[in-house]
């Protein structure tokens, strides 16, 4: 039978309607979608839980009660207990308490407690202002941000009037992995419907509160010189900045709502002397023009020929750009040269090309720098900005720190004056400012303990150079005060450091007398080298001797 005009045009709107229906829905959907977000976008955010990595509950403080009260007292064993914090329940009145949180930087280790930052703050800061002052350095060793965080809860209860927040070089040092990222990445992954998700529904595979997990094997591979994933895996390397970016904002918001002062630093490190650890070796296609434009880049460098030697290395950067000591020589070429604003911006490249970095790098330093742009009651202290300032060269090196981040005294005294000045500007506290003098009883230079741990990560990290420095020092101090009444130094040289200085100068030697052409002994490169290995084969276990 036939069909006619009217039925057939029913039968096709018929056909049609499905096709609608499914368009409709899918538009709405979208639209849900889209509003969803918007919402979320609108809400204050969480952050409780950061793509399956959390950290089991832990404190800082334990209460005691004591003859003239009850106080709180640093107990964790990674808040360096046995410099006896401790500070009343009940705060005076007319007081004024500041915490400074972070990490061992900010704990001012391995300084005596008398010699930090936080110490010359308070000093500084009671000599002026006609009231009792309170700084209190809750900073632990190793913590990284998203561990700071949970310490920067748990003071928000202690009645604080400021808090100094300076953390972001340990980032990378405990070992984790982010999960999610390979289906959930790229923009998808920063909306606030997928990151809200994750939150409610992921898995948190909770690291330990008390103990950094495998901090052994993470200064192992310091001293094996290994890449960490976390740094060689883009997607792992965005997601360690994500985090960083979320605790800082965690604590910006949660110091807002209490309406608590919050002075976010950048955290400034040691450039212009300290090698990076890890460089990413070139691809085979380009290694051998490479090798040859490295090579003959360091030679230049040490003839001081600086033009030449900048022009090869820029080569060599070209060539490799992810090889982090390439732009290392490279800055030193290029300060060689008189170009100050070239060699800082390279020497910032080569940390943040480090395959196993142990500095804050780049972009944590511009997160802090847009988050306390915001206002709320963060105030930016831009820590890397003013040292660079005060260096004794184009970038700081050891005139402001012990190894790559801890700052030397004068750094301290530097990182000091800038906070002292914005907190005596705050209108609760609103002081004058003088950095206090120098201890009269304390020599940076005598301190056999700090000239042995700064020899320590001399050595872990392979900086050779630095190595024989400190243990030269180490040497002549022990022969000028060794076995003295009332001093903390032996009566003779420590074994790893005759050894270190046995072994570290002749490979620093060869090296450089190999990249000059100059004559060698058949096997003298073998010989060395297989000295060196035993050398850390015997003395380092973990990071340690």
């Amino acid at each position: 039978m036939a069909i006619g005009p009217r039925a057939a045009r029913s039968s096709e709107a018929v056909l049609k309607r499905p096709a609608l229906f499914r368009l409709l829905a899918f538009g709405l959907g979208c639209l849900l979608v889209l509003c969803l977000e918007g919402l979320f976008w609108l809400l204050p955010t969480s952050d409780e839980a950061f793509r399956g990595v959390g950290v089991a509950e832990f404190t800082l403080f334990s209460r005691e009660a004591e003859s003239d009260g009850d106080y709180y007292r640093i107990s964790h064993p990674y808040a360096y207990p046995e410099r006896g914090v401790r500070f009343a329940v009940e705060k005076p009145a007319g007081s004024f308490r500041i915490f400074v949180l972070g990490a061992s930087a900010a704990a001012g280790w391995p300084h005596p407690p008398e010699e930090t930052f936080s110490s010359y703050l308070e000093r500084g800061l009671a000599s002026r202002s006609g009231r009792s002052i309170e700084v209190i350095n809750a900073a632990a060793h190793g913590f990284p941000s998203y561990r700071v965080r949970t310490v920067f809860d748990e003071v928000l209860e202690l009645s604080p009037d400021a808090i100094v927040l300076y953390c972001g070089n340990n980032e990378f040092l405990e070992h984790r992995r982010y999960g999610g990222l390979s289906i959930l990445g790229g923009w998808l992954g920063r909306t606030q419907l997928v990151r809200r998700s994750r939150s409610l529904l992921g898995g948190r595979a909770e690291l330990s509160g008390e103990e950094l997990n495998e901090l052994a094997a993470s200064m192992w591979a310091r001293v094996q010189r290994q890449a960490t994933e976390l740094r060689d895996d883009p997607k792992q390397y965005r997601a360690v900045q994500e985090h960083y970016a979320a605790s800082l904002r965690a604590m910006a918001r949660a110091a807002a709502e209490r309406d608590v002062p919050l002075l976010l630093t950048t955290v400034p490190s040691n450039l212009r002397d300290w090698l990076p650890t890890v460089s990413r070796s070139p691809a085979p296609s380009v290694h051998g023009s490479w090798e040859a434009s490295h090579r003959g880049g360091r030679a230049a460098l040490l003839r001081g020929e600086f033009a030449e030697a900048a022009a090869s290395l820029r080569r060599a950067s070209e060539l490799a750009p992810a090889h982090a000591e390439t732009w290392f020589w490279l800055a030193r070429a290029e300060e060689g040269t008189g170009r100050s604003e070239v060699a800082r911006d390279a020497y910032r490249r080569a940390r943040d090309e480090d395959r196993n970095p142990f500095r804050a790098i780049g972009p944590f330093q511009t997160t802090v720098r847009e988050l306390a742009g915001r206002g709320g009651t963060t105030r930016l202290v831009d820590l890397e900005r003013d040292l660079d300032g005060v260096a004794a060269r184009v970038a700081p090196g050891f005139d402001l720190f012990l190894d790559y981040v801890h700052p030397t005294v004068a750094g301290n005294r530097e990182i000091a004056d800038r906070l002292g000045k914005e907190l005596a500007a705050l209108p609760r506290l609103d002081a004058d400012w003088t950095l206090p003098p120098l201890s009269e009883d304390y020599r940076e230079a005598d301190d056999f303990h700090l000239h042995m741990k700064s020899l320590g990560m001399a050595l872990i990290n392979h900086q050779y150079q630095a190595a024989v420095g400190w243990a030269r020092q180490v040497n002549a101090l022990v022969r000028r005060s060794g076995g003295r009444p009332g001093t903390a130094v032996p009566e003779e040289v420590p074994p790893v450091v005759r050894e270190a200085l046995e072994i570290l100068p002749q490979v620093l030697a060869a090296e450089r007398r190999d990249l000059l052409g100059e004559p060698m002994a058949t096997g003298e490169i073998q010989r060395l080298e297989a000295s060196r290995r035993g050398f850390y084969d015997k003395w380092f276990r973990y990071g340690e001797f």
